[in-house]
């Protein structure tokens, strides 16, 4: 492509066309589109030249996935404008600063600069920059989940967007609505809107955004337990990544299609792919998602006994946290050593790190809710300010706008003594909960060590011991539990979430049942209650109130959209099922009636 520098008017308030033939490029091979912006001669440009290449420069490796870099172009182009002088080039490229921001976990901070740019654009009728502003802020309303606002906001700037085009469409606005809908672990209401995506970017033959939509719909399939169209979804977009050397969403497809293996057990298959992801992500400095790459390949070296392999993934993650911070990633990290030193039969020194991950998880919740609540307040506090700013503009209608600034203030005061509340009860609640585990230390050989409930050896060893043992006037029944859509929480709310739901039942468990009801851990989300001298309404009472106390769990959770709940099936012993062996098949299969006709219920035998 010859270049052709564009010839700027002493104000700027469009792109140079040259730029945008590079953007159209990038929607199908930004790898080539990122090398051609690359090897442009800038000795010769002007200053608002330079800035616009950087802010293009930053869009290319968004579309890449790589933040950093991108808030490093961005900055390089700021440094080349004034608002004052460039306000329509200082705003894009303020909003694409942020946009990366937010991909790296830190665009709140842009907060009231993404909101002077939309003011900016209203005022001077710029519909794209206007589209950009909105579409930046709906990803932070996201980020303090203010969900509502965030689809406001989307809904606005779909009115607004064209159907076709090289900047923002409706398209795009139909993806960020999939996006929060995801947010909210409502595939279900997302799959229209990525459809719509996905059919968009096919017809403007964008293989970038094609790739993007199949790794999106195959996700979300998977999650909706269609795993046959899942796979073959993410199958096809790792087809198009590898066709448009898209490393990254070669990567991403790779993670998705392992977490599947892993959940059947698939150890090889699994591994193979994501060791192809780690390389990519190594070479790319994705910190985040090469971590997690580590920290699926030491579950899955652990799963299958390779010892030294466990040990040498988490040696290659931890520096990763270290150098980025990463608090939930050291606690992550703690949790792979425990389950190590569990798989060596070291349990005493498994409880030890167990016990101090679960205190310093606690500590860290209440930390995040906290600055989570301060960013929220800080932000309104900022709006009320600019609410009495107004205010002295307007002196005709200063009483009642003061009356509303000052009830908005207390209803925002009223949220946060609330809020530190619920902080405080939480802490309160994991602070007891760490003082029972300690008790049961000397118990930890025969339990599970995330759950605090037994293992499956000893579950099974016990029970079967009172099935033989049992006499012709004894009830004795035998209840089957499994966690509905555990692989969904595990998807959406990452692995850390995953284990938090585990420990938070075995705690129920523990609580709802005497010490003379055995109650195991025999698989991944799969439980285990043998049940003597009751009668069988007592049992089947008590089942519900678990059933019924396992579906709050959420309320516990500092995860908006989770929901939890279990499928149980109940048997009692007889002249027939006599065995453990006929006991326990008979359990299994009223837990899977439960499951095939709708989950969260129980089904007696």
């Amino acid at each position: 492509m010859a270049w052709m520098p564009f010839a700027y008017t002493a104000e700027v308030n469009s792109f140079d066309p040259a730029y945008m033939d590079l953007l159209k490029l990038a929607q199908s091979e930004p790898n080539a589109a990122l090398e051609q912006l690359e090897s442009i001669d800038m000795s010769d440009f002007s200053a608002n030249q330079k800035a616009q290449h950087f802010y293009f420069k930053s869009i290319f490796f968004s579309y890449l996935d790589y933040p950093n870099k991108g808030i490093k172009a961005a900055e390089n182009g700021l440094n080349f404008v004034t608002k004052q002088e460039q306000p329509w080039l200082y705003h894009h490229l303020m909003l694409e600063k942020i946009h990366a921001m937010t991909n790296n976990g830190k665009g709140l901070n842009g907060f009231s600069d993404a909101e002077k740019a939309l003011e900016w654009a209203t005022a001077n009728d710029d519909p794209q920059l206007k589209l950009n502003s909105l579409y930046v802020l709906s990803n932070l309303y996201i980020q303090i989940e203010d969900y509502y606002k965030a689809l406001d906001l989307v809904q606005e700037g779909y009115e607004l967007a064209p159907e076709e085009g090289i900047e923002f469409v409706k398209a795009d606005c139909s993806s960020q609505l999939s996006g929060i809908y995801i947010y909210r672990n409502e595939f279900s209401i997302a799959l229209p809107y990525l459809e719509e995506v996905y059919e968009h970017e096919k017809s403007q033959g964008n293989l970038l955004g094609m790739t993007v939509g199949l790794y999106e719909l195959g996700r979300a399939y998977m999650v909706l337990e269609n795993h046959e169209l899942g796979i073959k979804y993410l199958q096809e977009s790792l087809k198009i990544s590898e066709q448009i050397q898209d490393l990254q969403g070669i990567a991403y497809a790779n993670n998705e299609l392992a977490t599947h293996y892993i959940e059947n057990k698939e150890y090889s298959e699994a591994e193979a792919l994501l060791l192809k992801s780690a390389e990519i992500f190594s070479q790319s400095g994705n910190v985040y998602l090469l971590f997690d790459t580590y920290y699926q390949l030491t579950n899955v070296y652990t799963e299958s006994g390779d010892i030294e392999s466990a040990e040498k993934y988490i040696a290659l993650a931890k520096p990763l946290i270290a150098n980025e911070g990463h608090q939930y990633g050291a606690i992550a990290i703690k949790r792979l050593e425990a389950n190590l030193l569990a798989a060596k039969n070291h349990h005493d020194q498994a409880f030890i790190i167990l016990k101090d991950t679960i205190k310093q998880q606690n500590e860290l919740d209440a930390k995040q809710s906290a600055e989570k609540l301060h960013a929220i307040r800080a932000h309104y506090e900022l709006e009320s300010k600019n609410k009495e700013n107004e205010l002295l503009t307007n002196k005709n209608v200063l009483q009642e706008q003061e009356l509303d600034r000052k009830t908005q203030q207390n209803i925002w005061l009223v949220t946060l003594l609330v809020s530190l509340l619920v902080i405080t009860a939480l802490f309160i609640y994991f602070t007891i909960k760490l003082r029972t585990q300690t008790k049961k230390l000397h118990y930890l050989a025969n339990y599970d060590e995330l759950t605090g409930l037994r293992n499956r050896n000893n579950t099974i060893t016990v029970i079967r011991k009172q099935v033989d043992n049992l006499s012709e006037q004894e009830n004795l029944f035998l209840v089957m539990v499994d966690l509905d859509h555990f692989k969904n929480i595990n998807d959406q709310f990452g692995h850390v979430l995953g284990d938090k739901v585990l420990s938070y039942f075995g705690e129920l468990c523990m609580q709802l049942f005497s010490e003379n009801t055995i109650v195991g851990r025999v698989g991944g989300e799969e439980f285990m209650i043998c049940i003597r001298g009751k009668s069988k309404q007592e049992v089947n009472e008590l089942v519900e109130l678990l059933r019924v106390k396992t579906e709050k769990m959420s309320e516990h959770m500092s995860a908006p959209g989770l929901t939890v709940s279990i499928s149980a099936g109940i048997c009692q012993a007889d002249e027939v099922r006599n065995s453990f062996r006929t006991l326990h098949k008979c359990a299994d299969e009223a837990m899977y009636q439960a499951k095939n006709t709708g989950r969260n219920r129980i089904v007696s035998n």
